[in-house]
């Protein structure tokens, strides 16, 4: 869609936002929205009337919220139901997360009810009568108010925005019946590119559901028969009850142990003291992916005596697993150190296990597959303990996991190895929809930025807002 520029531009007075069109206003988010911060927590308390609580997550997975999401049942005060209940046109953002690209996320309230609250974690954002709460929306997911953001934040193994944060960021304003047509002409877009994106996201859901089975098949079951043909192994061994209920029949010459067996090392992390960039790299459970793989972008930089580096640098061959988590989907994930994490001479976090094979006993790679796989990672998730909300696991029980596994290191290594080869596959073609889902996510942001800065001028689209859009903002100022 090719789009023309407005007219008339000025100055924005504002270095990184530059010209804004010529009748356009900036203000601080203060002085045409109020900002209130939730404490209404996950829990029942007597006394306290019963909410559907709008929790982190249903703000992070969705742009809008209504009553039709599945919604946690809670207490709250009558001043908490008061002050956070939610009304159609507010907007809610995440205010702090384990990883900084995740807050400033918002969504917009499309439909209420009288219980609806806003949790914890979260900050409610109720547009006043001179916003459209659609068109607030697009702004906070611009680039112009997630670089605020981002460079607002503080934090170090938990990123947070502060109420003065969130109230002074600056946004460009123009008058109300154009916010709508932006937010309209926005709604028609992202419609299509959401489409388009979720159908790419369908299709990596199958291609890891693939990858799983494939995965727990090899390592209960052993190798296809021509790939243990060509490994030199028996295509076809007997098998035998494995004598664990949900493990099933295994080969008969394979032992079920448990990993501490197999263990030379079983140890917690450590996090040492604030430092400045002559620190040690430490490793924390958000450079770690669900699916057990490294994400490492900005690993906090810590002051740790040299014993400490000695004792805990991770060194190539090395298993570590999350051990605290406020998810299900986070807890007990597996990765391995790889030659590329090794040369980052990095330690690990007290929130983190190093677990390091004994030589020649279990190849560190099936391991690996082992514990990410169903069969391990429900074990881990089943013996996690919680308190405050976070699951936890510790060095006890992990040595206790239950693995079927074959004696003779040769044939771990061609498990080990045929695994390597059929899901680098599949990761291959995972790797390539996600490139494509990142260039649509990219135009989407950056259409976006372009229609709420008013690099593009899309009034003649004139689409109009939907129906059930409710009030632009309170009749009254801010607080």
């Amino acid at each position: 869609m090719s789009l023309a520029p407005y007219p008339k531009y000025r100055p924005s007075g504002i270095e990184w936002l530059g010209e804004v069109p010529e009748h356009w206003e900036i203000h601080r988010l203060k002085l045409v929205a109020t900002v209130r911060f939730s404490s209404v927590d996950k829990k029942i308390v007597d006394g306290e009337r019963p909410v559907r609580l709008c929790n982190y997550v249903d703000v992070y997975y969705n742009d809008y919220l209504s009553p039709a999401l599945d919604l946690m049942e809670a207490t709250a005060t009558p001043a908490e139901i008061e002050n956070l209940g939610l009304d159609v046109g507010d907007v809610v953002i995440t205010k702090d997360s384990e990883d900084w690209a995740d807050i400033g996320v918002p969504a917009l309230v499309v439909e209420t009810e009288a219980n609806l609250v806003c949790g914890y974690h979260l900050a409610l954002l109720r547009p006043c009568i001179r916003l459209n709460g659609r068109y607030l929306l697009r702004v906070v997911q611009s680039a112009v108010v997630t670089a605020q953001f981002s460079t607002a934040a503080t934090g170090v193994t938990r990123f947070a925005l502060s109420k003065s944060a969130i109230s002074n960021a600056r946004i460009p304003l123009p008058q109300i019946d154009e916010q709508r047509d932006i937010a309209g002409f926005l709604d028609t877009e992202m419609g299509g590119l959401d489409a388009l994106v979720q159908k790419q996201q369908t299709l990596i859901e199958r291609l890891r559901e693939k990858r799983s089975a494939l995965i727990t098949e090899t390592v209960t079951r052993g190798l296809p028969p021509d790939a243990a043909h060509a490994a030199g192994l028996d295509p076809n061994p007997r098998r035998k009850p494995s004598g664990i209920e949900w493990l099933g029949d295994i080969p008969a010459h394979w032992e079920t142990r448990r990993l501490r067996h197999f263990l030379s090392r079983n140890e917690s992390g450590v996090w040492g003291e604030d430092a400045d960039s002559d620190g040690t790299p430490v490793l924390r459970s958000t450079e770690q992916t669900v699916e057990g793989g490294w994400r490492i972008r900005q690993p906090a930089i810590r002051k740790l005596s040299e014993a400490e580096r000695s004792r805990y640098r991770l060194e190539r061959g090395d298993l570590v697993v999350t051990t605290s988590s406020g998810s299900a989907r986070h807890i007990g994930k597996t990765s391995l150190v790889t030659e590329a994490v090794e040369r980052l001479n990095a330690c690990f976090s007290n929130f983190m296990q190093r677990l390091r094979c004994s030589e020649s006993s279990l190849d560190p790679r099936l391991a690996h597959y082992l514990l990410n796989c169903p069969t391990g990672r429900e074990q881990l998730v089943f013996h996690s303990s919680t308190t405050t909300g976070l699951a936890n696991l510790n060095g006890a029980v992990l040595s206790n996991v239950w693995l079927a596994a074959p004696p003779a290191y040769r044939e771990q290594e061609a498990i080990a190895d045929y695994l390597d080869r059929e899901t680098a596959k599949l990761d291959a073609l995972v790797a390539k929809i996600e490139t494509a889902i990142e260039r649509l996510r990219e135009y989407r942001s950056a259409l976006i930025t372009a229609a709420v800065t008013g690099k593009v001028d899309v009034r003649s689209a004139r689409q109009s807002a939907p129906a059930d859009e409710g009030r632009d903002g309170e009749a009254r100022p801010p607080d």
